[in-house]
């Protein structure tokens, strides 16, 4: 594995698609394919990512009486 210190100043493209699976409302995952290229050099990827989300409140169809 190679490391740059050195910015990069070429003119280039980036591209990158993602699709998701929820499991439920707040977990999921999903796969990204990337890439990116320029002159002075390119860089392809896949990476595995995790949804956790702790938006979700849980069921609205009970009434809560007060």
């Amino acid at each position: 594995m190679r490391f740059y210190s050195e910015a990069v100043t070429a003119v280039g493209a980036y591209a990158c698609v993602q699709n998701f699976y929820k499991f439920k409302s707040d977990l999921g995952i999903g796969l990204t394919v990337f890439g990116e290229y320029n002159k002075q050099r390119y860089l392809f990827g896949i990476r595995v990512e995790l949804f956790f989300s702790g938006a979700f409140r849980g069921d609205k169809r009970r009434k809560i009486e007060n």
